[in-house]
């Protein structure tokens, strides 16, 4: 019988082995999307449907932490596209929204984070399609790697 119970307890501990432990939101891990830098980050995102090209109207740069990341793979799955503002996508951390920069876009989607310190950056872009009543926001993303200067190029196309 105390082998039985070992056994359980045994398989009951393996399960857990090879589980990742969900990343928790860390600001000094965070911090170097806010420090100045000497890299670029240019890009251009659209969205075409019903063969309309929409162009992005915001873009957001983001650190690629181990939270940063898991929480992409938790809102957008295995895509690169969704419609933001689900009522069902889990609110940010608290003090989150510090750890970020905001881009306008031009009239054709594109935008540049200028003094971008050397780093690996999701870039996510923002997209308005009209529709009737409320636009509906699409969401577009990829990951960055910066390098200590020069300009680091990204394009997000979307259907």
């Amino acid at each position: 019988m105390h082998r039985i119970g070992m056994l359980f307890a045994a398989l009951a501990l393996a399960g857990c082995v090879g589980q990742p432990t969900p990343a928790v939101f860390s600001p000094q891990e965070s911090n170097f999307v806010l420090v100045q830098g000497s890299g670029t980050v240019e890009g251009r995102a659209t969205v075409t449907r019903d063969g309309r090209t929409v162009p992005a109207v915001s873009a957001v740069l983001l650190p690629a932490t181990p939270f940063h990341l898991e929480r992409m793979r938790l809102l957008y799955g295995s895509s690169k596209q969704k419609v933001l503002g689900a009522s069902n996508d889990p609110p940010p951390p608290e003090g989150f929204d510090r750890y970020r920069r905001i881009a306008r876009a031009d009239g054709s989607g594109r935008f540049v984070f200028g003094g971008v310190a050397p780093g690996r950056y999701i870039v996510i872009a923002v997209v308005e399609l009209p529709g009737a009543g409320k636009p509906q926001l699409i969401g577009l993303y990829d990951t960055v790697t910066v390098p200590g200067t020069g300009a680091v190029q990204v394009s997000l196309a979307g259907v």
